[in-house]
């Protein structure tokens, strides 16, 4: 499985260098899981539709301009006409949440995704609400279980920490039928302000937490970092990727 491509930087080519050190060229993707349709998700999406049989796609289907999106689609498309991929878009096909796919000894829980978001989220701007779309999913192995979560939107950005609104709020409050308490929690929207409400951190509960980042957008936000340490988790158990994958969040202050 793969769960977004990368950032549109070089094409995605620095995504693409890290799937071909996991995954040896040529294999079959069961699961490829594009969050939503922002381009720094997107990047490396034609590079393996060419170097992998992509077997299934799951995405939330909203329509945009960008030539990366373009180029993904693409890729997504021609693997659907040429090599059979089944292409499983929300704004198209029914895809309950809680539908499991199971890989071997692995589950792939679909914990929520939109193709519109619902009207009863309301007053969110419409990068929110292609953000607040974003398909989450919680993968489990075991006793152990990882929650991959998109740019999901749980806040507007400076609102109280008890505020919890939109895709954070779907899942807390179908958290009894749709279990969200992970070990390890891939942050949401890359640890932007508008995103970790408290109310979704106690739900999730982790462990250990991981912010993409590495964009001029200065993620994770220190304001973020901080409701993560304000509920429980230690800063020990939380790393950044522009620092590294095996450097915890030392300087959160200064973003």
């Amino acid at each position: 499985m793969i769960y977004d491509a990368g950032n549109y930087t070089r094409g995605g080519s620095l995504a693409f260098t890290k799937v071909q050190e996991i995954i040896p060229a040529g294999s079959d993707i069961e699961l490829l899981v594009l969050s939503h349709s922002d381009a720094d998700h997107l990047g490396a999406v034609d590079e393996i539709c060419d170097d992998y049989n992509v077997l299934r796609v799951l995405r939330p289907g909203y329509q945009r301009t960008s030539a990366t999106w373009r180029n993904a689609i693409g890729a997504v498309l021609l693997e659907e006409e040429t090599e059979g991929c089944i292409d499983i878009s929300l704004a198209e096909d029914e895809f309950p949440m809680g539908a499991t796919y199971r890989f071997g000894d692995v589950f792939v829980m679909m914990v929520a995704g939109f193709h519109t978001p619902p009207a009863a989220w309301g007053n969110l701007s419409t990068g929110e609400e292609r953000n607040a779309g974003s398909i989450v999913i919680r993968l489990i192995y075991g006793t152990r279980s990882v929650l991959f979560c998109g740019d999901a939107v749980g806040r507007h950005t400076g609102d109280p920490a008890n505020v919890c609104i939109a895709s954070e709020m779907f899942m807390v409050n179908n958290s009894d039928v749709i279990p969200i308490d992970s070990d390890v929690l891939v942050a949401p929207h890359h640890g932007a302000d508008n995103a970790s409400s408290t109310a979704f951190i106690q739900a999730v509960s982790p462990d250990y937490v991981i912010f993409s980042a590495g964009h001029r957008y200065e993620h994770p936000r220190a304001v973020t970092a901080q409701r993560y340490l304000n509920n429980g988790v230690l800063l020990a158990n939380m790393f950044r990727t522009d620092r590294g994958s095996a450097r915890p969040v030392v300087s959160i202050w200064q973003c």
